[in-house]
Parts: C-alpha cells; sequence; structure tokens
C-alpha cells in the first residue's frame, strides 16, 4: 500500500497502521443503532458506529458509479495500470455529470435497490477470524483515535 495513505476495511482485514478495522465484540453494524435513541456506551462502541457510517457512504458511491458504469460490474480485460485508474475516471465523469445535467441523477431508490442486492456479498461479518493478523502498534493508535472521539463527543 502506498506509504502515507489509511484504507477503512472490514472485520476480514487484520488492524494495521495503514488499515482501520472495527473493533470486534462490539456493536457494528448500523441496524443495531436503528433505536433513534441508543447512544454509544463506550469508545469502542462510538468508534465503531463511526466506522460503520463511513462504510456506508463508500459502500453508495461505490454502488452509484457501479449502477452508472457497468463495466466496473461485469469485468475487463484491461490491463492493471488503466483497472486502477477506471474507478477514479468514472468517478470524474459521474460527477462531471451532476454538475452539467442535475437532473440526470439516479434516485435513493435505484441505489438502494442496488445496494440490496450486492449486500451480501460485502457485509462484513465479525464471526469470522480476520485474514491477517493485528498489528500490536496499530491497536494502540486505533484505542487513541477511539479515546479522542469519545473525549470530543462528550465535551460536545
Amino acid at each position: 500500500m502506498p506509504q502515507g495513505r489509511t484504507y477503512l476495511g472490514d472485520a476480514g482485514f487484520g488492524l494495521s497502521k495503514t488499515v482501520l478495522v472495527p473493533y470486534r465484540g462490539t456493536r457494528y453494524h448500523l441496524k443495531e443503532w436503528a433505536n433513534g435513541n441508543a447512544r454509544p456506551r463506550t469508545g469502542q462502541e462510538l468508534y465503531n458506529r463511526r466506522h460503520a457510517g463511513l462504510r456506508s457512504v463508500i459502500e453508495r458511491i461505490f454502488g452509484v458509479i457501479k449502477e452508472r458504469f457497468k463495466v466496473l460490474v461485469l469485468g475487463s480485460d484491461f490491463p492493471l495500470r488503466v483497472q486502477v485508474a477506471l474507478f477514479p475516471a468514472l468517478a470524474v465523469v459521474h460527477n462531471f455529470i451532476r454538475l452539467v445535467d442535475p437532473e440526470d441523477i439516479m434516485s435513493d431508490r435505484e441505489i438502494d435497490t442496488w445496494l440490496e442486492r450486492h449486500a451480501s456479498r460485502s457485509s462484513p461479518s465479525t464471526q469470522y477470524p480476520p485474514i491477517f493478523k493485528d498489528d500490536k502498534g496499530a491497536e494502540a493508535s486505533r484505542t487513541v483515535r477511539a479515546d479522542l472521539m469519545w473525549t470530543a463527543y462528550h465535551d460536545s
């Protein structure tokens, strides 16, 4: 992975300095937070709630781009360097279309339908062991992040 980058990973990845994963065994899925009065009780719960929210936004972005540009769903025989550049390029095209023709937007219903059809393939699970081992130094870093979030949450 490129240096200086941080990625959001699901529970299948091990925690590292470059991959942020949720705390295992702690409430994670947004459905578990469906009750509007449910508030995080710990820094770990708050971290997981924000991780899940961010992951939901990312999945929604990918869903919109995949629904609009089928090449991302069907696959391609392009060289790897082209495949790596394809998603960002199509995201730019999508944003350009939105700027030029604001009426040409996918409805929330279309996006939700696509996400529901593909959710089972991408839903994180905390019941399986991670693919990679956790980095112990990264655990301390994640704890600091969770503690800072928790402190700011209580101060607001």
